[in-house]
């Protein structure tokens, strides 16, 4: 099994591609996979990676302040991580394009602070 991490920082941003093998995957097919992910997003000018973006959204949904991530294409993990970060904080989000990437805007709510700093207990 080989797996390949890219990554690179610049401008305050944090790009990275990966790629997997898997049995009668050549390690060239892996590293070629990899390398077209990262180009593709670096070349959008996204600052962080799709990756990263559906991590760190649930923070930025608590943040004090308007966060935007501009990224490379918007995932269904993000699409997900936000909405269930809204349930939670009552955070407001939304998408739009901007040249080859994308702009996630995300707006916490004026009471999501309150929320988090209650200490309250949330069932799934």
């Amino acid at each position: 099994l080989l797996a390949l991490w890219i990554t690179h920082e610049f401008r305050d941003c944090l790009l990275g591609a990966d790629s997997i093998g898997a049995l009668g995957k050549s390690a060239e097919s892996v590293g070629r996979e990899a390398a077209k992910e990262f180009a593709a997003a670096y070349q959008s000018g996204a600052c962080v990676d799709v990756h990263l973006s559906d991590t760190i959204a649930p923070f930025l949904s608590l943040a004090a302040t308007d966060s935007r991530i501009l990224l490379p294409h918007v995932s269904e993990h993000l699409k997900t991580s936000l909405h269930v970060a809204s349930l939670f904080t009552g955070c407001s989000y939304d998408f739009a394009s901007q040249g080859k990437a994308w702009a996630a805007s995300i707006r916490p709510s004026s009471t999501s602070s309150n929320k988090a700093s209650r200490g309250r207990a949330y069932r799934l």
